[in-house]
């Protein structure tokens, strides 16, 4: 090998690379990058698109035919619970984003709960969702859902009680008027979710 091969293999495979690839990686995951990207997500968050990342654990993630409730954070008591959202079109978005603005910033809220969360149930005489993705909460990073119980990114879904989900406040249930339904006389149905 030539005195130039081996500047290139020291280059490729000395400490000083491998210390910048740590650093990289540093940056990107743990750095203001991390932060810039969950602002953004946090940012361009609606509720549309939350709904439609709901869709989106269902159809990936789910087996069979199966309903998903929406839960919001609520801070009306001393700790932090989630709340089920039972009608969507009158559900205050932006004042669930002020309050996990909030949370993220001060001690307002506190406890190891989900922002947004999601419950998995079956249909009517569907078989049972599995058990470790019957419960979703959202991460800004990723912007979407991710099981509660996961191989690297687990975590709280609520350490307070919430109401379970049923049928009846399912996204996609059959008392959901939704925008479009409005704008075009259509019938009520909300997301795609559950029918």
């Amino acid at each position: 090998m030539t005195a130039k091969g081996w500047k290139f293999v020291k280059l490729v495979f000395g400490w000083r690379t491998w210390v910048l690839v740590f650093l990289l990686l540093l940056f990107a995951f743990a750095g203001p990058l991390d932060g810039i990207i969950r602002y953004a997500n946090f940012t361009s968050l609606t509720k549309e698109k939350l709904v439609a990342r709901a869709d989106d654990y269902i159809r990936d993630r789910v087996p069979g035919d199966q309903l998903v409730c929406l839960y919001v954070v609520n801070c009306e008591g001393d700790r932090a619970r989630l709340e089920l959202v039972k009608h969507l079109d009158a559900w205050d978005f932006g004042a669930a984003k002020q309050r996990i603005w909030k949370r993220r910033f001060s001690a307002f809220c506190p406890g190891r709960t989900a922002n947004f969360g999601i419950q998995v149930i079956p249909k009517t005489g569907e078989q049972s969702e599995i058990e470790a993705i019957a419960q979703a909460r959202w991460v800004f990073f990723n912007d979407h859902f991710i099981p509660k119980h996961g191989r690297f990114q687990s975590g709280a879904f609520s350490e307070e009680p919430w109401e379970s989900c049923t049928a009846q406040f399912a996204l996609g249930g059959p008392h959901r008027v939704t925008e479009k339904a409005n704008r075009t006389g259509g019938d009520p149905g909300g997301s795609p979710i559950g029918q």
